[in-house]
This record gives structure tokens, sequence and C-alpha cells, in this order.
């Protein structure tokens, strides 16, 4: 599993930085980390704010490239077939199964996972609105 997220934030990382400049880009990194493990120490214990983090970075980089870039689409491969699915839809499709998770199954594991894209969902979006927003219109 880290080497799938490694590798999507390594994809989607790259056009990010490109647009919003590298300290802007550290900071979102930094910021989104600090505020998940925040987040998490203060609602689920030290351990949780520790073992997870890079989820909430990868879906504020994620969520800031699906603004910057809002028709892109992901090409995915189920029974041998392929299709493409936008990029919102895979990440809002995370928050619905983090949910369901909560909901159905292993509560405490839902909950976290819930709350660390959801925090990566709000950075990733306020980092674009005060940022990328107005060279997004420029260049379309």
């Amino acid at each position: 599993k880290l080497l799938i997220v490694t590798c999507l934030f390594y994809s989607f990382g790259d056009n990010v930085e490109d647009r919003i400049g590298k300290f802007k880009f550290v900071l979102l990194i930094l910021f989104t980390h600090l505020a998940n493990t925040i987040l998490l120490m203060k609602f689920y214990g030290a351990q949780s704010g520790i073992t997870i983090g890079l989820g909430s970075v990868l879906m504020a980089t994620m969520t800031c490239y699906s603004l910057i870039y809002p028709n892109y689409k992901i090409y995915m491969n189920r029974y041998w077939r392929n299709f493409r699915v936008n990029l919102q839809l895979v990440i809002f499709g995370t928050l619905f199964l983090d949910v369901f998770f909560a909901a159905l199954a292993d509560k405490l594991l839902g909950v976290v996972s819930l709350t660390t894209n959801t925090v990566g969902v709000v950075i990733g979006a306020v980092f674009y609105f005060a940022f990328c927003e107005e060279k997004t219109k420029k260049s379309t």
C-alpha cells in the first residue's frame, strides 16, 4: 500500500508543485501532515497520529490536482476492460468508502481513515483557492 501511495503522490505532486511552487508545495505537505497528526492525536490517541499521515498528504495533493485539471481522468482496469474515471469521483468515492467502513465494518479504522482523508481534501481545496485559482483561470 505504501508503494502505491508513494507512486500516486509522485505522479500528482509533481504537477501541483510546478503550479504552486516548491515553497508552497512544501507548506502544503507540512501543514497537511501537521493538521492531520494533531487532529488524530487529539481524538484517537498518540499512536494513530504517528502511523497515518501520508494519506492526508496524498488526498490534499490529489484534491489540488483535480481542481487545477478538472477534466483529468484516471484509467482503471476491471475484469480486463479499461475505462476512464474522473479524479473527483475517485476522491469522493474514497470518502464514501470511509463512511461505509466507519458505519459498518471496523469503526475505529473507518473513522480514522475518514478523518485523515477529509483533512487532506479540505486543506488541498484551501491551498488551491489560496494559490492556484487565478493561475488556472488565466491559463484556460
